[in-house]
C-alpha cells in the first residue's frame, strides 16, 4: 500500500524563483541575471528547498536581482546561443 502525502509547513520568507529559471547542468545550478541593455550574466547558485514549482536560492543571488525566468527558452537558435554565451560574464 502506498500513499501520496503533501505536508504544508510554514517556512517563513525565503528567496525563491520559478524552477524553470534555474538551468541544472548536472554538476551545478545556474541562473541568468539581466542587467539591461541586452547584458546578461550567469551565476552559479546554491539551491535549497523545493516548494511546488518554486526553488529556494540560498546563495548566488540577492533580492532585487532581475532573474530571467525562462532560461530554457532564452535563446531560440543555436547561433544566438553562441553569441549570448560569448557575451556572458561569470561573476
Amino acid at each position: 500500500m502506498y500513499v501520496n502525502l503533501e505536508l504544508k509547513v510554514p517556512l517563513g520568507e525565503r528567496l525563491v524563483v520559478p524552477k524553470n529559471a534555474v538551468l541544472l547542468t548536472g554538476e551545478r545550478a545556474v541562473v541568468f541575471i539581466y542587467h539591461g541593455n541586452g547584458k546578461i550574466e550567469w551565476r552559479d547558485v546554491t539551491l535549497g528547498v523545493r516548494a511546488g514549482d518554486l526553488l529556494e536560492i540560498i546563495k548566488g543571488v540577492q533580492e532585487g536581482d532581475q532573474i530571467i525566468t525562462s532560461a530554457n527558452f532564452l535563446i531560440d537558435s543555436e547561433s544566438q546561443l553562441k553569441a549570448a554565451m560569448g557575451g556572458m560574464q561569470h561573476q
